[in-house]
């Protein structure tokens, strides 16, 4: 039954719109109850459609070769550089709900993580689950097709992924890195260039 009343409620026209203050309260909570973790730390997030896990799990072994003390939050799982293995993500989304997030970064933060690898989908920036990660590097991999039951179309879709460079640009205006890599080779990748400073 409740599954039932549930897609219904989906059916509403412009429900994503409806619950986004929901979600930023959720965030913000979440943000403010564990202290904003990830400002001890490098952010370096990644987003597109395909690609996210290899190219996240790339970074994160380059650093961690390097002698950094390194984390990653992924599709499958999340990994302090001191582990012996990867802690299965049980959430069941790329980028877990804001409370379990943040929970993650309060432990890698009290770990002396210095860099952090997240994997960052266009549904967790469009309700705003990343709010108060201050992003360094933003990284696209790609853009393709999918999620347009969420974003109802390929520009909304697009500009969801764009907010990962956005923050990366406020981060900037902050003393932070403020950089952002695109896949040249993608379609979309032009677009990046000319919205996001």
């Amino acid at each position: 039954m409740f599954a039932m009343l549930k897609k219904l409620i989906k059916k509403i026209p412009f429900y994503n719109s409806l619950v986004l203050p929901y979600h930023f309260a959720k965030a913000w909570r979440a943000a403010n109850k564990y202290d904003y973790p990830a400002a001890a730390m490098k952010v370096i997030g990644v987003t597109g459609t395909n690609g996210k896990t290899t190219t996240s799990f790339m970074i994160y072994q380059m650093l961690k070769s390097a002698g950094f003390k390194v984390g990653i939050m992924s599709t499958i799982g999340y990994q302090l550089w001191t582990d012996e293995k990867l802690s299965s993500q049980t959430a069941h989304a790329t980028t877990e709900d804001p409370e379990k997030l943040n929970q993650h970064l309060a432990k890698f933060r009290d770990a002396g993580c210095e860099y952090l690898i997240l994997e960052v989908t266009s549904h967790a920036l469009a309700q705003h689950r990343i709010f108060g990660v201050p992003i360094d590097i933003a990284v696209f991999t790609n853009l393709s097709h999918e999620h347009l039951d969420y974003h109802k179309t390929f520009a909304k879709y697009r500009q969801a992924k764009e907010k990962l460079f956005q923050m990366a640009a406020a981060t900037a205006k902050r003393g932070g890195r403020g950089i952002g890599i695109v896949n040249d080779d993608d379609a979309v990748a032009r677009w990046f260039v000319r919205d996001v400073p």
